[in-house]
């Protein structure tokens, strides 16, 4: 079937127009950059990955960072082969699967990524409010009320153009990898019991639960759609197979970073709660939260 529909990511989006070097330059490299953290962003950093982390934590230790490496790399590897879809083809993942589907098939699938959406965004505006609470001390509807105009200021940054928005989640990300590292440097890190759960699987019949968690939060389906569409827009000559050549390369290594941020973040959350590790059988996940903030405030407020 010819692939001559334009998707309609495409259409709405403003294109970025990038050089036509056949060999890796890192300038050339730098106008790839943006994909990646935004899918890194909305699949392996929103709430329900810290929470899956937190639990993993509390539950597991140290024990299920192998489980976290796994799921990352995994879950590179899908984003890997939808960014070459879109890449390749022109064309992202959604519209592909509607030409070649029949229709009860692309509405089952069109179904599944919208509630696979749906629940991310509760776990979202509920996790935001949360985390609201625990630094500021703000009501929870308060939190939800926060979130939701958050949720409309970033829309109207996309109107600015896809680049600003790609380089505002890219500054999120570096700003929750900077808290949560020195926030650890407070706590602590078993660095020889780390290294050890990094590299050596183990799987409990108590960890199956936050195994399940970690996997559930970073393998997600609307992402693979998501991914195949942001890369469409980088102009590329793809009568060039040179140029469709490092236009994968750019993005693979792109994809790579981010997802290495994600995966750096996600480690330090675990790590961060191993030391309620002790409490989780007779304290609840929300429970350690709220003793945590409890903890942490005194921390940073003593003298």
């Amino acid at each position: 079937m010819s692939l001559n529909i334009e998707s309609s990511s495409k259409q709405d989006t403003q294109l970025i127009e990038i050089g036509k070097d056949d060999k890796f330059s890192f300038r050339e490299f730098l106008t790839y950059v943006g994909p990646g953290f935004l899918v890194s962003m909305g699949a392996f950093l929103d709430p329900g990955n810290v929470f899956g982390a937190i639990q993993a934590g509390v539950i597991g230790g140290y024990s299920l960072l192998w489980v976290l490496l796994t799921t990352t790399f995994f879950g590179y590897m899908y984003q890997k082969i939808s960014a070459r879809i879109g890449t390749v083809t022109n064309v992202d993942l959604a519209c592909l699967c509607r030409m070649n589907f029949s229709k009860p098939v692309t509405l089952l699938l069109w179904l599944m990524a919208e509630i696979a959406i749906i629940v991310a965004d509760i776990q979202e505006v509920v996790g935001t409010s949360i985390a609201l609470w625990i630094l500021f001390g703000f009501p929870l509807w308060l939190g939800i009320l926060c979130t939701v105009v958050d949720s409309f200021l970033l829309l109207l940054t996309s109107e600015a153009g896809q680049r600003k928005l790609e380089m505002v989640f890219a500054f999120f990300i570096f700003v929750m990898a900077f808290a949560f590292v020195f926030n650890l440097g407070y706590i602590g890190v078993d660095w020889g019991q780390a290294a050890k759960g990094l590299v050596v699987p183990i799987l409990r019949q108590d960890t199956i639960e936050p195994t399940m968690s970690l996997i559930g939060a970073i393998i997600t389906l609307h992402t693979l759609y998501l991914h195949s569409s942001l890369v469409l827009t980088r102009q590329i000559d793809r009568q060039n197979t040179n140029a469709v050549r490092m236009a994968i390369q750019y993005f693979n290594l792109e994809s790579s970073i981010s997802l290495g941020v994600a995966f750096i973040i996600s480690a330090v959350i675990l790590c961060t709660f191993v030391r309620w590790r002790n409490y989780s059988e007779v304290l609840t996940e929300l429970e350690v939260i709220i003793h945590s903030r409890n903890w942490i405030c005194l921390l940073y407020t003593s003298d």
